[in-house]
């Protein structure tokens, strides 16, 4: 389970760990490899070296606070930033620390009062402007050309990788987890299991089906295992099971040979809610084809920009 070392799930450490108890309770290893390098830097604010060195019990409000004033400042970021962390950041620390405040409580560590006062602090108000950006068509088109412009067969699996990628906006860590045996051809979906261990459709478009077909017809074959694996320098398949940093190199390398400005496979999710807004799909619709628990969240991958209200706007004269 992610970076969590086999005697760290033992009955007798987990009583006394509320951290260890609430990564245990995470439904993916991608989950709790996120969190525990978040309980990092919470511990480093604390002077602490690692995570499990944390004492829980004598975590309070006061505390707290601190630890979520010198997140905001920017405290410990890889690229500092005048603007500190985002406020979205700062509330998935709170969370955090919140979600393991209750287990605490469960396991006696907290008093009702104590763990009250936690709970009682408030999210950090405000946003940013989203870093990500879209992907144009043509930028699009230029990279699928140079998939097939390259006949081994990197380039037949990569052309099918990005059309899936930017054709249902498809998390990277949910395509690497994709088996041959979710994918319909009749129905033309792809079940997936995303964030929160939620099971949804992708719905495949023509284009991204017969993309996919052709992938596993004239290369991949109908052996059961994952639907993307990786190939050797020789060109031969490897019967395992990619991993999301996997699909970052193939985009940093695809990016490189059609010369396309830097995009983070993420933005591979920006640009399917960007183009089917642009397109007038509805905002619900556009959620739940996402995956997102909340549309708030789905308004932030709206990446049409100043022209578009411009044009909005001028609609009114």
């Amino acid at each position: 389970m992610g970076q969590l070392m086999p005697g760290d799930t033992s009955a007798e450490l987990l009583s006394l760990s509320p951290a260890l108890v609430y990564l245990q309770e995470l439904g993916s290893d991608l989950s709790r490899q996120k969190m525990i390098s978040y309980l990092n830097v919470i511990a480093r604010l604390l002077n602490l070296d690692h995570y499990r060195q944390i004492d829980w019990a004598v975590i309070g409000k006061p505390q707290v606070l601190y630890l979520l004033d010198q997140l905001r400042r920017g405290a410990l970021m890889r690229r500092p930033s005048d603007q500190g962390r985002s406020p979205n950041t700062v509330n998935l620390y709170l969370a955090l620390i919140k979600g393991v405040a209750r287990r605490a409580y469960e396991m006696g560590l907290y008093e009702h009062r104590h763990y009250s006062q936690i709970q009682s602090i408030r999210r950090l108000r405000g946003s940013r402007v989203s870093k990500g950006r879209e992907v144009s068509k043509a930028e699009i088109q230029s990279l699928l050309t140079q998939c097939r412009q390259d006949s081994g067969p990197k380039g037949c699996r990569d052309f099918a990788l990005l059309s899936l990628l930017f054709g249902t906006g498809v998390r990277r860590a949910e395509l690497v987890g994709i088996d041959l045996a979710h994918l319909d051809r009749d129905q033309a979906t792809v079940r997936v299991i995303g964030k929160g261990n939620k099971e949804r459709l992708l719905y495949l478009n023509p284009s991204t089906l017969t993309a996919l077909i052709e992938y596993i017809d004239t290369l991949r074959g109908d052996a059961d295992g994952p639907l993307f694996q990786p190939i050797t320098k020789l060109g031969d398949l490897i019967s395992r099971r990619m991993t999301p940093q996997a699909v970052k190199v193939i985009i940093d390398a695809r990016n490189r040979q059609a010369r396309v400005a830097s995009f983070s496979p993420h933005d591979g999710r920006r640009t399917f809610a960007t183009q089917l807004l642009g397109k007038g799909v509805d905002l619900h619709t556009v959620q739940r084809l996402m995956g997102h628990a909340s549309i708030d969240t789905t308004r932030q991958y709206d990446m049409r920009g100043e022209e578009v209200m411009r044009q909005a706007v001028s609609l009114l004269e």
